[in-house]
């Protein structure tokens, strides 16, 4: 069996203040994400998340993650706040996702084998594997079958 060297990388995501962010990239985050999404709780203003952004070190990801956001909000987003990847956990489709010019992920929520198949038409630079939770977008800490990973891997 091959290993593939892969080195970690922290993305705390959700950020909302200046004081939780300097603390993250304290502790040694390399990637903050910033939720533009309204229904989130932890949704953030564009005009707050480009004052955090002003105060962060140069060489910290600035993540927007968006959840079928219109394109010229996107725009505005990656304008105002330096986003360096976008991150998007709705219905894009594969052409949106690669259009902005930025690093994308395109998130999956995972129920089980089926969940899988639309990973490869999607030709993001990441994607991000989460638990498929009735009426809820991502980012509820629970766990899927990790197998289910180890298959998306080789896709």
């Amino acid at each position: 069996m091959l290993l593939r060297h892969m080195s970690v990388k922290v993305k705390i995501c959700g950020i909302t203040n200046l004081a939780d962010a300097l603390v993250v990239v304290q502790a040694g985050a390399d990637a903050l994400g910033f939720v533009f999404w309204q229904q989130s709780p932890r949704c953030i203003s564009m005009e707050t998340a480009a004052r955090i952004v002003h105060e962060l070190p140069p060489f910290i990801v600035k993540v927007g993650v968006f959840v079928d956001a219109p394109t010229d909000h996107i725009y505005r987003a990656i304008g105002e706040c330096q986003l360096d990847l976008l991150q998007f956990h709705g219905e894009e489709t594969p052409d949106y996702c690669v259009q902005f010019g930025l690093m994308s992920m395109k998130a999956f929520r995972i129920r089980d084998q089926g969940s899988l198949q639309l990973l490869p038409s999607y030709l993001t630079d990441a994607w991000l594997l989460d638990t498929f939770v009735p009426d809820k977008i991502g980012g509820t800490g629970k766990p899927f079958n990790w197998e289910l990973a180890v298959q998306a891997r080789e896709m």
